[in-house]
């Protein structure tokens, strides 16, 4: 799980990558509603988990200007 407090956290269903970094990520789920996301420990120096969420938001950041 990538969410370092679940107890705290309510499930979501799907949602959209917004930006990351700083061992956190923000995804707007279908509702409209803005999370942020805190990255476990074991996940913030894998470079491949980093390299695919920065690849999926300028994926996305590039298809809203076309």
């Amino acid at each position: 799980m990538l969410i370092d407090d679940i107890k705290t956290a309510e499930p979501v269903i799907s949602g959209q990558l917004k930006s990351c970094g700083n061992h956190t990520f923000i995804v707007i789920d279908e509702n409209k509603q803005t999370f942020k996301l805190n990255v476990d420990k074991k996940y913030r120096n894998d470079k491949l988990f980093w390299s695919s969420l920065y690849s999926i938001a300028k994926a996305k950041t590039m298809g809203s200007h076309h």
